[in-house]
C-alpha cells in the first residue's frame, strides 16, 4: 500500500531534522520512538532561524512544533522576505509581473494577520480570517494593494466550507454547483447570502 503524502512528508521531516543538527533529544517520543514532533521547550528549532518565532509568537498554532507544520512552512518561505522590504519586493515583482509593483513602492510581510477592514471586504460577520500570509504594497504611504496566501503543506484539504453544514444550511446541495454560486453567489451561496462573503472578480 502506497503511504499517504502526509506520511512522507513527516518521515522525511524526521530524517532532514536529524540529519541537519536536530538532536534526537528535542524530539518527542510517539508510540516507542522517536517522532515529528518537538518537544515544547525545543519548538523553535522548526525554523531555519529561531528569531523568526517572533513573527508569530502573538498566533502560534497548537502543533506548529510538528515538522509537518503550514504555520512554520509559510515562516520558512516567507520570512526572508519579512526581514528585508526591498527583499520582498523584487520578490512580488517577479511572482506578479503583470501587476504594477514599482520599485518606489515598499512592501511589507505579516504573518497570521488580518489587515484592517479586511472582515468587511473579504465579507465576513462573524470571526474575521487571519491571513496566513500577508503583503502589503504602500507607495508614498498609501495602501495601493494587497497580496493573501493561504499555506498548506501535508493536510489533506482546505478544511470545510460552514455552508456545507445542514444545520446551518437548509440546502447544502446547492454548494455542489460551482458555476451556479460564482455567477450569482448572493443567491447560491448560504455564506454569501447569510454572511455577507464576497467573490472576487
Amino acid at each position: 500500500m502506497t503511504e499517504s503524502f502526509a506520511a512522507v512528508a513527516r518521515s522525511r521531516q524526521l530524517a532532514w531534522a536529524l540529519n541537519g543538527g536536530v538532536p534526537a533529544a528535542a524530539l518527542e517520543i510517539r508510540h516507542g520512538k522517536v517522532s515529528w514532533v518537538l518537544k515544547p521547550e525545543h519548538r523553535k528549532l522548526n525554523l531555519f532561524r529561531t528569531e523568526w518565532w517572533d513573527y508569530i509568537v502573538h498566533a502560534e498554532h497548537r502543533w506548529s512544533r510538528a515538522l509537518n507544520s503550514s504555520q512554520c512552512f509559510a515562516v520558512n518561505l516567507f520570512a526572508p522576505l519579512a526581514d528585508d522590504c526591498a527583499r520582498a519586493r523584487r520578490a512580488l515583482q517577479l511572482l506578479l509581473p503583470t501587476r504594477d509593483v514599482r520599485p518606489e513602492d515598499t512592501v511589507r510581510v505579516r504573518f497570521e494577520f488580518t489587515p484592517e477592514g479586511a472582515p468587511s471586504w473579504m465579507g465576513e460577520r462573524q470571526q474575521p480570517t487571519q491571513v496566513d500570509v500577508y503583503l502589503l504594497v504602500t507607495r508614498s504611504h498609501r495602501c495601493v494593494g494587497h497580496v493573501l496566501v493561504e499555506v498548506k503543506y501535508s493536510e489533506s484539504s482546505f478544511g470545510c466550507c460552514r455552508g456545507w453544514d445542514a444545520t446551518r444550511n437548509p440546502d447544502p446541495s446547492r454548494c455542489l454547483n460551482v458555476s451556479e454560486i460564482t455567477s450569482a453567489p448572493q443567491a447560491n451561496c448560504w455564506l454569501a447570502a447569510t454572511e455577507g462573503r464576497h467573490y472576487g472578480k
